[in-house]
Parts: C-alpha cells; structure tokens; sequence
C-alpha cells in the first residue's frame, strides 16, 4: 500500500495544493485531468483502509489526512 500512498501523495500535491512548479501549466493540467479517475478510486480505497490504523503524525499520516479530507 507505501508505493500507491506516495503515488496518491505525489497527486494532491501536484494537483489539489498546485505548490509545486517545476512543470509547465499545461503539463500539470494534463496529468491531473487523465489521473483524476484514479486518484478518486484508490483514495476511496487507502482511506478506508487507514480508518482502521492508529494515528502518527509522520508527513506521509499528514498527507494522507489531508487527502482523505479533501474526498
């Protein structure tokens, strides 16, 4: 579940905070709009999985939270 959690991570960064500018606009917008699908599905998936583990306050807990939140 580690690889497709950084995955997921690597998404809402680049995507849902747009902090990140090391591509153009354009690419980052393509690769948002043709993963979105995916991402929807497995952060449905992860978070229902992390509901069942204790909390840790590791930047990868944080990250998740936040995706969790944001669905």
């Amino acid at each position: 579940m580690n690889p497709c959690v950084m995955e997921l991570c690597k998404f809402f960064q680049q995507c849902l905070c747009m902090r990140q500018r090391r591509y153009s606009r354009e690419e980052i917008m393509r690769y948002c709009i043709e993963n979105y699908s995916w991402f929807l599905k497995n952060a449905a998936y992860v978070c229902e999985k992390v509901k069942r583990m204790s909390y840790s306050s590791t930047l990868k807990q944080k990250c998740l939270t936040s995706i969790c939140k944001s669905i």
